[in-house]
């Protein structure tokens, strides 16, 4: 049960960083604003907190999901809205 639950808050969390991202983007595009300025480091906590509890609770109650290489795939999207945004 908490697996499942573990996977569940992991997978939103991701899908947090997701939109979180995405907005950044288009926010950048459609009005010239910096969200990761505006909000700051806000907008990004939330949904990393939830990760890293999920990240803990997978490594626990299932060592063979594959925690590392979700992380680092789910980190790439807000990274590179960072770069544009910060290059623009």
């Amino acid at each position: 049960m908490a697996a499942v639950s573990g996977k569940f808050i992991f997978f939103g969390g991701r899908l947090l960083l997701f939109n979180a991202a995405a907005a950044v983007i288009i926010f950048w595009f459609l009005l010239g604003k910096n969200l990761w300025v505006d909000a700051g480091f806000n907008l990004f906590l939330g949904p990393l907190e939830l990760k890293a509890g999920a990240v803990v609770v997978l490594k626990v109650y299932d060592p063979n999901y594959p925690v590392v290489s979700r992380v680092i795939i789910s980190m790439i999207l807000p990274a590179v809205s960072a770069f544009i945004v910060a290059g623009g």
